[in-house]
C-alpha cells in the first residue's frame, strides 16, 4: 500500500509468464512495416511539420510562426485536445528512435519548451498554473503517432491524482513537521532495497507501491514544479531518465509511460517536492495483451507483476 496515497497494489512476478495467446513474435517485422508506412505522411516530420500543425494565438505564441521551437523540439496546439492549454510537443526530428537512442540534448530542449509553455500560459492567465507533462512512448501507452512527442496541459484545476498528493503532503506536513518525500527517500537510501541513486538533483526509486510496471520514481531536491526548474535541475533530470531508459532498454520493454506530478507555477511548497513515474508498456507486437484491466480502470487497484527490488537490481548498474 502506497504510504502517501494509501493505494492498493498486488504483485505476482509468476503473472508475468502466463500465456498471452494474441502476441507472437512474427509480428516485430509488422511493427517495422508500420515505421515505414507512416513516415511517409507524418504531420510531425520535419518536412510537413511546420505546414501541418496548428499555430497557438498571438497571446500565447513562442517563435517561429506562432509554435514553440528550441533545437529538434517544436510544440504547438493539439488539435484535439482534452484539456486546457493542450499542446504537443515533437521531441526529435527522426520519425521513430529507440527506447534507449535519445540523446541528451533532444530531452532538455524538450523539457524547456515545456517549462516556456507553462511559463507563458501563467502569464497570459494566472490562474492556468497546474502543467502537466506527459510522454507516451508508441501505441500501447496510448500513443495514437509514433513520432516521438510529449503532450502538455496547463489547467486551472490539478488532476484528481495529484489533488489527492496534495492533501496527503499537506497533512503529513502538519502532523510530523517535514516533507514526506525527503522522508521517503531517508527511508529508502536507509533500506536500500528499492534506492538506485541519482544525482544533486534528482534522486531515483523503484517504487514500493507501483501503478504499472517496472515503474521508476524520479524525486527531484528542493523543487516543487516544473516551471521554475533551472538549467542545472533540468540537465540532472535528463541525466537519469536517460539512464532509465537505457535500463528499460536492456529489458526489452518496447513501450511506457511518462508522467509529472507537479506543484502550482510558481509555487516552491515546503510540503512538496516535483516528480515523475516512468514505467513500462507492452511492446508494440500487433495484437497483444494489455497490462491494463478492469482492477486498475474501475477499481483503482492496480495489478503488477514487476517486483520493485528486482527491478532495482537490474536497473543498479545505469546508476553507477
Amino acid at each position: 500500500m502506497d504510504p502517501l496515497t494509501s493505494q492498493e497494489t498486488r504483485i505476482n512476478p509468476a503473472r508475468a509468464t502466463r500465456p498471452k495467446q494474441g502476441e507472437h513474435p512474427s509480428l516485430d517485422a509488422q511493427f517495422q512495416e508500420i515505421i515505414k508506412s507512416s513516415q511517409e505522411r507524418c504531420p510531425f516530420c520535419p518536412e510537413r511539420i511546420f505546414e501541418k500543425v496548428p499555430k497557438f494565438p498571438e497571446t500565447l505564441a513562442g517563435h517561429q510562426d506562432g509554435r514553440y521551437v528550441q533545437g529538434e523540439t517544436v510544440l504547438f496546439p493539439n488539435l484535439n485536445p482534452f484539456g486546457e492549454n493542450h499542446a504537443v510537443g515533437v521531441i526529435a526530428s527522426s520519425h521513430f528512435v529507440d527506447i534507449d537512442k535519445y540523446n541528451a540534448k533532444q530531452l532538455k530542449d524538450t523539457i524547456q519548451t515545456a517549462q516556456a509553455y507553462i511559463r507563458a500560459a501563467f502569464t497570459r492567465n494566472n490562474a492556468d498554473k497546474y502543467g502537466v507533462l506527459v510522454w507516451n512512448y508508441l501505441p500501447p501507452s496510448a500513443g495514437s503517432i509514433l513520432h516521438p512527442h510529449i503532450q502538455m496541459l496547463v489547467e486551472t484545476e490539478a488532476v484528481p491524482e495529484l489533488r489527492k498528493h496534495f492533501a496527503r503532503s499537506e497533512a503529513y506536513y502538519n502532523q510530523h513537521k517535514t516533507n514526506y518525500f525527503v522522508d521517503l527517500l531517508k527511508a529508502e537510501q536507509e533500506k536500500r532495497e528499492r534506492y538506485l541513486g541519482g544525482n544533486e538533483h534528482v534522486q531515483v526509486l523503484a517504487s514500493f507501491a507501483p501503478r504499472g510496471n517496472n515503474e521508476l520514481h524520479f524525486i527531484f531536491q528542493g523543487a516543487s514544479n516544473i516551471g521554475d526548474l533551472t538549467e542545472a535541475q533540468v540537465e540532472a533530470f535528463v541525466d537519469v531518465l536517460l539512464r532509465a531508459l537505457k535500463g528499460y532498454g536492456s529489458m526489452g520493454i518496447g513501450s511506457f509511460n511518462l508522467v509529472s506530478y507537479s506543484a502550482p507555477t510558481h509555487e516552491n511548497r515546503n510540503d512538496y517536492l516535483l516528480n515523475f513515474r516512468l514505467f513500462s508498456r507492452p511492446a508494440p507486437r500487433g495484437c497483444y495483451t494489455n497490462d491494463t484491466g478492469p482492477m486498475e480502470r474501475m477499481y483503482d487497484s492496480f495489478v503488477i507483476d514487476t517486483v520493485p527490488e528486482r527491478l532495482t537490481e537490474t536497473m543498479a548498474p545505469f546508476f553507477q
